[in-house]
């Protein structure tokens, strides 16, 4: 386009950490909880769906990742051209809280 703005396609393959959506775990004493959410995520996001994803950024790219997956907001279109916010629904159906929960 210009010196310093240029076009791009990128695919990547990444995993995501959803925000404000704290599921429970597939191992150990959440794994029946954790089955049921990952299973209701899956239904919101069938595999290979087209999403909407949002990267806040703070400046420091450290505050952007844990463990390595990017922290995101995740949004799928439904077929009314709206968007589903995929966190807020898992946590209003009750498969997830929106802060962690230290057992």
């Amino acid at each position: 386009y210009d010196g310093d703005t240029a076009y791009a396609t990128i695919q990547l393959k990444v995993r995501l950490r959803t925000l404000d959506c704290w599921c429970p775990e597939v191992r150990g004493v959440q794994k029946p909880e954790g089955l049921k959410s990952k299973k209701r995520a899956q239904e919101l996001v069938p595999p290979g769906s087209k999403v909407r994803i949002f990267i806040p950024t703070t400046g420091r790219l450290q505050d952007s990742l844990t463990f390595g997956r990017p922290l995101a907001h995740l949004w799928i279109k439904q077929d009314d051209g709206s968007f589903l916010n995929v966190g807020e629904t898992l946590v209003s159906e009750g498969f997830a809280t929106k802060e962690k929960v230290r057992k």
